[in-house]
């Protein structure tokens, strides 16, 4: 059976009870690697540690991405921003470059960059704006997601 990039984004964009934190990062990694970004398996890592015993649920190059279940709570949304955050600069910090960070819940994407303030938000994408970026690419969704030079 092949991957059918429009049934996970279709999955992703539901806020179904029952779907895990562990479920989210599957997709995630599903999207990354058969979504057109031409990433090869080795790239796209799980439960990525970092110091202290963390883990990064979803790390790909100068991308970090943190899955959560539901970030509509502010208390939530806070504790992620500054869980990616301390993600963020433990890259930075162990590899000299610049790291971009994604919190998600599948229906809101909100990308995050590190400043010397520290983080800021970069954007915030619904689902329906991740789906169209599909759409618009021909069914892949290309390298549209990666910052300009």
């Amino acid at each position: 059976m092949s991957f059918q990039l429009d049934q996970c984004l279709e999955r992703l964009a539901s806020r179904n009870p029952g779907h895990t934190e562990t479920d989210i990062q599957a997709d995630v990694r599903d999207v990354l690697l058969n979504g057109g970004l031409e990433l090869g398996d080795e790239k796209v890592r799980l439960e990525s540690p970092v110091p202290d015993q963390r883990r990064i649920d979803v790390a790909v190059g100068a991308l970090v991405v943190e899955c959560k279940q539901d970030l509509r709570s502010t208390r939530i949304l806070e504790s992620a921003e500054v869980q990616l955050a301390g993600y963020l600069a433990d890259r930075q910090s162990a590899n000299r470059g610049s790291y971009f960070g994604v919190l998600t819940d599948d229906i809101v994407w909100r990308c995050y960059r590190m400043t010397d303030l520290g983080v800021e938000t970069a954007s915030v994408l619904n689902s329906d704006q991740v789906r169209l970026m599909n759409a618009d690419s021909g069914g892949g969704l290309g390298r549209s997601w990666q910052p300009s030079d």
